[in-house]
């Protein structure tokens, strides 16, 4: 199956917005949460809000920092975040870096494919490379 290329957004919030999305009209409707597994690369996936709460806590004092904004500032919250909305209960795995992790991405997800652990796989490279693009990847 091809990449589906998403326009590239500049926070992490829209990115996830545009992945949503995308897989929504592609994904199977029919199959069960559980049935359905996520595979996001990323190369920077948390870091920008990371460096925002933190700067507000050094410049408001970390009692002032926003805890609503922590979870954010983990490299694996965009994944979290789709499979939230998704409704994605498969497996779902967070990549760090750049090309390797895209490959890391496919070959688990079609790992999972052929040991039937899922029947549907979403595989996102959610901001390497300036780009975000999707693929699902289907059993059989």
């Amino acid at each position: 199956m091809a990449w589906i290329n998403l326009p590239f957004q500049n926070t992490d919030q829209t990115r996830c917005e545009e992945v949503i999305k995308s897989a929504q009209k592609r994904l199977n409707p029919d199959l069960l949460p559980a049935e359905k597994g996520l595979y996001l690369a990323t190369s920077q996936g948390g870091v920008a809000m990371a460096v925002s709460f933190w700067k507000d806590a050094l410049d408001q004092t970390p009692r002032f920092a926003s805890p609503a904004d922590f979870p954010r500032t983990l490299a694996n919250a965009p994944a979290s975040e789709i499979a939230r909305e998704l409704v994605l209960r498969g497996p779902n795995h967070s990549f760090v870096g750049e090309d390797e992790a895209i490959e890391a991405a496919l070959e688990e997800g079609a790992n999972d494919l052929e040991k039937g652990v899922i029947k549907e796989a979403l595989i996102v490279a959610f901001d390497i490379a300036q780009t975000c693009k999707i693929q699902i990847l289907k059993r059989g």
